[in-house]
């Protein structure tokens, strides 16, 4: 594990999310010029409250990234064994491995994690930030490359509980960042294609929209492809899932309008898993005719007659590090902005 970025202009436009000033309830009477009795009443939705006055609380609220403490009086002993942790999905392999590494560090040190998974949809991980912060944890484990919404900013602007950013290094917007850049990836997946010859590349992704991680890989896939001469035919559909079964359908749908494939890189492993099984039912030879390739690695050792070429990122790393970087801080040690994790080109039998 490296310590340096290898892009530093991207320090430059930090928000320092998890360094601000402490919101209060009198700031945000302040803002809507009411009293800090009737910004308690609005918050917990008791009393006669006009509705015009409620909606002056509410923008207030909503402009400041104000969090109600839910555990005001409560020990405080409560408070500093929980640690908020949100990721796109709890269901996949990569995810989940994830979670293996924050929980061992975590649980070793007497620590519980508050766990919410945003299903890659900005309006849910909003909600999920809004429900965690107001138990006022003792820090925040958050997925990075994924586009959040106005409110999220502002929330996560107003906090004052450190905040790990994981699996994003290309923008550092957070206290402490670990994980790799998807543009190196990217351009991994790029060289190894150029260098085996392949010349007629497609592409199959889902969710660019929100999955800016994924967009940043393969946009510098195209770019490293373009300085031979080479680009690429896409299928990407924002509203599918990004797992086997649209593998299988958008591989499908690819060769449909697409002539002389002969490599195609998937956005994940699991749907370069689903493009092999329509290519093995349409008779397609693997790599003979069309090389296959995915990313994260996370089929690695599970096909029982194929080595998937990917891209091998250590996610159970990526939680390790990132639950020891967030107990540190709350101890009060000095950390660093961002680590950078490994990741490493796997050649298979598919390319």
């Amino acid at each position: 594990m490296s310590d340096k970025h290898d892009d530093d202009n991207n320090l430059g436009a930090r928000k320092e999310f998890g360094q601000a000033r402490k919101i209060t309830l009198s700031d945000v009477a302040k803002l809507a010029n009411v009293s800090t009795m009737t910004v308690s009443k609005v918050v917990r939705n008791t009393g006669s409250i006009s509705p015009p006055t409620q909606k002056l609380v509410r923008e207030a609220i909503d402009s400041l990234g104000y969090i109600p403490n839910h555990i005001a009086g409560s020990l405080s002993s409560q408070v500093n064994l929980m640690v908020a942790v949100i990721v796109p999905a709890f269901g996949d392999d990569v995810f989940g491995r994830v979670l293996q590494g924050i929980n061992s560090v975590l649980n070793g040190a007497g620590m519980h994690t508050l766990l919410g998974a945003s299903d890659f949809h900005t309006d849910i991980e909003e909600e999920l930030i809004r429900t965690m912060m107001a138990w006022q944890p003792s820090g925040l484990i958050l997925t990075g490359g994924l586009a959040h919404s106005s409110s999220t900013d502002r929330i996560l602007g107003a906090t004052t509980c450190p905040i790990v950013q994981i699996w994003d290094n290309d923008v550092t917007d957070f206290n402490m960042n670990v994980g790799f850049s998807h543009a190196e990836a990217g351009r991994m997946m790029a060289r190894h294609f150029i260098a085996k010859g392949y010349r007629n590349i497609g592409y199959l992704g889902a969710r660019h929209a929100i999955d800016t991680s994924s967009a940043r890989r393969f946009q510098a896939f195209c770019d490293e492809l373009a300085k031979s001469g080479r680009s690429v035919q896409t299928e990407i559909a924002e509203n599918a899932e990004n797992e086997t079964k649209f593998g299988t359908a958008g591989t499908e749908r690819l060769f449909a309008r697409s002539e002389g494939l002969d490599a195609i890189h998937y956005q994940n492993d699991a749907m370069a898993v689903g493009g092999l099984t329509w290519l093995h039912r349409a008779q397609i030879t693997v790599p003979k005719q069309v090389a296959v390739a995915g990313f994260d690695g996370s089929f690695q050792g599970k096909l029982i007659s194929t080595e998937l070429t990917t891209i091998v990122v250590p996610r159970r790393i990526i939680g390790e590090a990132s639950a020891q970087s967030l107990l540190d801080r709350i101890r009060g040690k000095d950390m660093l902005q961002y680590q950078n994790v490994d990741i490493e080109l796997f050649e298979g039998d598919t390319t």
